[in-house]
């Protein structure tokens, strides 16, 4: 293939992923307002449109409206065009989801795991699961495989470096373990910066170009999005305020260190809690410290608040540091939204400059508690709005 047949390829896979993000951004549109919008010649948008509805990637969404002349058809994303396979691995379940390009799960399952299991039964579990889902679906639909964890991935993104919460992940080659299990390409990440990435192609940040996103779960984690693109460090590494100090000579804590944020604030932490503060029937989990709460009770107001307040010292820190615009909250712990929430806010309008506070907006992730596998299927489905092999 010469230069100029390979440069007239990728322009037009280019052009073709243009009038897909544009069409993901901007819902439903007519072949006149995408020629406009992207700045390309009318007949280049109708040969596109065509040989793209040939191929199922965009598909028709009636017409609009017109008090004269010819009413102009509206094209739209075909959701089911393909599919993105996200598969989380979290501290007590692992879970797996079928999501189309719209970010709607249409398949989901989620299986116990234990933090005391063996490296290889993990393993014989991702691999089992993951087996299902590409049996339901078929190969051909899927984008690929997004891998998400909690832990610490080597720079390239090829090994688990360590995990607090799983540690018996520590060196697993997970790429490779999924190349040579299924031939189809592979994405692995962590689960804060998937539930950003998640967040900003579907959920609470679609308009919202940089933030911060703060995962509050089983383990606790955060993601620095600046003008669309993910912070990782010198080392790929950003993001571990779980593991930032605000208690000295606190508790021990998994990674190694004592008085981490997650050994005050995280599930695990705030169920001991439960068992200290509660005496003879008490909730048997986090879900009914939640409710508890909700119907006041103020031992579980009190200690939901707790971790609130822990939450919100690691979290003035970063918001001095880096002055975001926004702060989106997400995992387990928004279930507890109204009390955690709130303490969260006090905290940060004591301890956060003046200014800073005033131009912060604090936002709950729109996902739910599905936001980490979506957003593993969302490393593999955001290439096709990226990528120049749409021909």
């Amino acid at each position: 293939m010469n230069r100029t047949v390979c440069n007239h390829r990728i322009m037009k896979g280019l052009n073709k992923a243009s009038i897909m993000h544009l069409l993901w951004k901007k819902g439903a549109l007519s072949r006149v307002e995408l020629a406009k919008k992207l700045g390309l010649a009318a007949k280049t948008v109708t040969n596109l449109t065509r040989e793209m509805l040939a191929k199922d990637l965009i598909k028709p969404a009636g017409y609009r409206s017109s008090s004269g002349g010819r009413r102009q058809e509206l094209l739209e994303l075909n959701p089911d065009y393909k599919y993105g396979l996200g598969i989380y691995l979290g501290g007590r379940y692992l879970e797996g989801a079928i999501v189309d390009l719209k970010g709607k799960v249409s398949i989901y399952k989620k299986i116990p795991v234990d933090i005391r299991e063996s490296q290889s039964s993990l393993l014989n579990k991702i691999k089992q699961l993951t087996g299902e889902f590409i049996i339901q679906t078929k190969m051909s639909k899927l984008f690929g495989i997004g891998f998400v964890f909690h832990g610490i991935l080597d720079i390239n993104g090829e090994t688990i470096i360590s995990s607090a919460i799983l540690p018996n992940l520590k060196g697993v080659k997970i790429k490779n373990f999924f190349r040579e299990n299924f031939s189809i390409p592979i994405e692995v990440e962590t689960s804060s910066r998937a539930i950003a990435l998640a967040e900003k192609w579907f959920g609470a940040a679609r308009n919202i170009d940089s933030f911060i996103l703060l995962e509050l779960g089983v383990g606790i984690g955060n993601t620095i999005m600046d003008k669309g693109e993910i912070f990782y460090g010198a080392s790929g590494h950003a993001g571990e305020i779980g593991h930032t100090i605000v208690e000295i000579n606190g508790r021990m804590c998994r990674c190694g260190h004592r008085g981490c944020l997650e050994t005050v604030a995280s599930i695990p932490a705030i169920e001991e809690e439960m068992a200290y503060y509660f005496k003879g029937s008490r909730p048997k989990n986090f879900k009914e410290l939640c409710q508890l709460a909700i119907n006041g009770n103020g031992t579980a107001k009190k200690i939901i608040a707790k971790a609130g307040r822990y939450i919100g010292i690691a979290v003035s820190n970063l918001v001095n540091t880096l002055n975001p615009s926004h702060l989106i909250i997400s995992g387990e712990l928004v279930q507890s939204k109204q009390i955690l929430f709130r303490t969260i806010d006090k905290t940060l309008k004591k301890y956060v400059l003046p200014s800073f506070y005033d131009s912060l907006q604090i936002i709950s992730g729109k996902l739910g508690e599905q936001a980490a596998v979506i957003g593993g299927a969302t490393l593999v489905l955001k290439r096709c709005f990226e990528t120049t092999e749409l021909n």
